[in-house]
């Protein structure tokens, strides 16, 4: 859908908190591209709509492009359209680990139940001033995408929960702009949400009814998204079997848009798989755990459940393959949930008495599409999720009608449960056994349900979940 179709020709703006550009430097120039990786969303979706993208100057590379191009530069999307982008300038308090780092870290732990609650959260002084600068930051965002605006029916979408207080923000300027606001990961239920200070609980919630439309990428977190609502939002009213809430004299719509992967991000990527990985794995059966230095993604567990399910004769032979990308690795969880991984698999390897379990490290999209390619069982086994993209990515590029093992708090499961096998994240010896499932599952059996879920993934790419957000807007969904 292309946007000269929305209210007569105004032009979308889009406001992520990430730049959807990466950075490559040409004779000490940053010369920027637009990011169609699987991991860049947003710079996908401004691709196919040729939309103005608001973001972050969160990087050095970022601000210096910010300092070249104060009025915005245009960039250039795989499929030849023209993409917008300008950055937002922030001060360097508000992007300070103490305050940005300190208030995402609230969030992340909030919206996806990580909280332990025995000795955890505890919010004082310094947790409120980290908020202000949460709001700050939307200010600065909002401010921008006024600037930018078209007019009074200038349609907006604000993508993730960094931005949540944006389209409350932009609505008191603009009573008639339209608001879709995408939340990307998880909604916990209210009892958890509620953890968090009154005032929090106002900003967020609030926040996010400022838009017309909220969208969640499985119906689990939508329907905590309207208890929450309802819960601890006395003055509005909610309507779950319309999936709607009333605020005033506005009407705001609670949609899922499941997102399976980007084509483009996948089409003509070649998978490596270097021969010393061949030679380790020969023609064994191989698991493959892939995911982002993150507590929430369970690596440690999935090898406990392979050493487990190793006394099983048709897993005896067996190699697990532990892909993980360093992500926010400044975060001490992060850190210590790569060297609680790395220490698991040496004693698992300890107890076998060989290498049975691999560790790989890094960043090289094309290793990990080698990997997923290679797998004859991929364990997703996070959790929580708000989407789980590596899941849906095995089943586009998987050469050997993998069987997925996935979990049901993963928003991926929504669609894929009509061919993956459910495994409770916590439990090992559930997820033991579903791996000699995998491993002792007839070849028909498993091309049916690898054939289901593939099915099912082509109903939700980025093309189609591009264009129903444009049609959610418009009220034609």
């Amino acid at each position: 859908m292309s946007t000269d179709t929305f209210r007569g020709g105004l032009p979308v703006l889009v406001a992520a908190k990430a730049a959807p550009v990466v950075h490559e430097e040409v004779d000490g120039q940053i010369v920027p591209q637009l990011s169609v990786s699987t991991g860049s969303v947003v710079g996908d979706l401004a691709g196919r709509l040729s939309v103005s993208v608001v973001a972050s100057a969160a990087t050095p590379q970022d601000t210096q492009l910010a300092d070249r191009h104060p009025d915005g530069l245009t960039v250039r999307a795989a499929g030849g359209q023209d993409v917008r982008v300008r950055f937002v300038r922030h001060s360097d308090e508000t992007l300070s680990q103490q305050r940005y780092g300190l208030v995402t870290e609230i969030l992340w732990q909030t919206l996806h139940g990580l909280w332990n609650r025995w000795n955890e959260p505890d919010f004082g002084a310094a947790e409120r001033r980290a908020w202000q600068s949460l709001h700050t930051l939307n200010e600065d965002f909002a401010k921008e995408l006024l600037a930018q605006s078209g007019g009074a029916d200038q349609p907006y979408l604000v993508h993730d929960y960094q931005l949540a207080l944006v389209p409350a923000l932009l609505r008191a300027e603009n009573p008639q702009a339209r608001i879709l606001y995408f939340h990307h990961i998880a909604w916990p239920g209210s009892d958890t949400v509620e953890l968090l200070p009154d005032r929090f609980v106002a900003d967020l919630v609030g926040g996010i009814l400022g838009a017309d439309v909220v969208g969640f990428f499985a119906e689990r977190w939508r329907r905590n998204f309207l208890r929450t609502v309802e819960d601890l939002v006395p003055s509005v009213e909610v309507d779950h079997a319309a999936a709607t809430i009333r605020v005033g004299d506005r009407v705001v719509r609670a949609v899922v848009e499941p997102l399976s992967y980007s084509p483009d991000a996948i089409t003509g990527m070649v998978g490596a798989w270097p021969r010393e990985l061949d030679a380790w794995a020969e023609d064994r059966f191989l698991i493959v755990h892939s995911g982002r230095t993150d507590p929430i993604k369970n690596a440690h567990r999935a090898v406990l459940a392979f050493v487990a399910a190793s006394e099983h004769r048709s897993v005896a032979g067996a190699r697990l393959l532990l892909r993980i990308n360093p992500h926010r690795m400044g975060l001490a969880a992060n850190a210590g949930y790569l060297k609680q991984v790395a220490q698991v698999v040496a004693e698992a390897n300890a107890t076998f008495g060989e290498e049975r379990v691999r560790l790989l490290v890094g960043n090289d999209r094309g290793l990990t599409v080698g990997c997923l390619g290679r797998a004859d069982a991929v364990v997703v086994n996070s959790l929580v999720d708000g989407q789980n993209l590596t899941a849906f990515e095995a089943v586009a590029v998987g050469g050997r009608t993998p069987v997925l093992l996935l979990s049901p708090t993963c928003g991926a499961s929504e669609v894929l449960s009509v061919g993956s096998l459910a495994v409770n994240p916590y439990d090992v010896s559930d997820q033991a056994e579903a791996i000699v499932t995998a491993a002792t599952m007839a070849s028909d059996e498993r091309a049916a349900r690898f054939a289901r879920m593939r099915t099912g993934s082509e109903d939700h790419l980025l093309p189609q979940w591009t264009g129903r957000q444009l049609r959610h807007l418009e009220g034609k969904e």
